[in-house]
């Protein structure tokens, strides 16, 4: 039998969660979308389309309001850029991971502070692109096959996947809490300045 992983793109994504089942949606069946060919569509537009559906996807899904669902489908996008384009930079799936999660944290910190929301808000829909659903779907895939030695190889990459998001989230909140800090810092300075108060 063939490996799981010949089984293509669309396999993977229709295992990565209802926010990507509603993005498949559009594309499914003879022609996709308006008789749209999806072999002539780009595979990186095609990627950031579905990130941008799923995190849209999964932002209904935690009842964020409508007025703010195209900010979570831009941070799914954001992600999914920096997982384009950082495998060919720095080929170390724990490096590049943490660093899509890390930017995926500060963009929802960004809105938060902005916005007066919890960074949790808009983090969530963001990270869904990190989700690394292929991996756990190919590695149980080739279990049932009895093909261990793949089986294992996708399990560590997926352990990768994973320590790189945990370790993006604790640099990014390391880094929000100091910035946080030093804007008290600053605000409590210019306050005791005679003369001074903030606005």
């Amino acid at each position: 039998r063939d490996s799981v992983a010949s089984r293509g793109l669309g396999d993977v994504y229709k295992r990565q969660g209802a926010g990507i089942v509603i993005g498949i949606y559009f594309f499914r069946g003879e022609g996709g979308l308006g008789g749209l060919d999806m072999e002539a569509v780009s595979e990186p537009l095609l990627l950031l389309l579905m990130s941008f559906l799923a995190s849209v996807g999964f932002a209904v899904v935690f009842e964020i309001p409508p007025h703010d669902l195209w900010l979570a489908g831009a941070g799914g996008v954001l992600t999914r850029i920096f997982l384009i384009c950082l495998p060919g930079i720095v080929p170390y799936r724990i490096i590049y991971t943490g660093v899509a999660a890390l930017m995926a944290a500060l963009y929802a910190e960004f809105l938060a502070g902005r916005r007066k929301d919890p960074s949790t808000y808009f983090v969530y829909p963001a990270i869904i692109p990190l989700i690394p659903g292929d991996l756990f779907y190919y590695a149980i895939g080739e279990m049932i096959y009895s093909n261990w030695d793949k089986a294992a190889g996708y399990g560590y990459q997926c352990i990768l996947a994973l320590a790189g998001m945990s370790i993006g989230f604790v640099v990014s909140s390391s880094v929000s809490h100091y910035m946080r800090k030093m804007r008290h810092g600053i605000r409590r300075g210019r306050n005791a300045v005679p003369g001074h108060s903030e606005r």
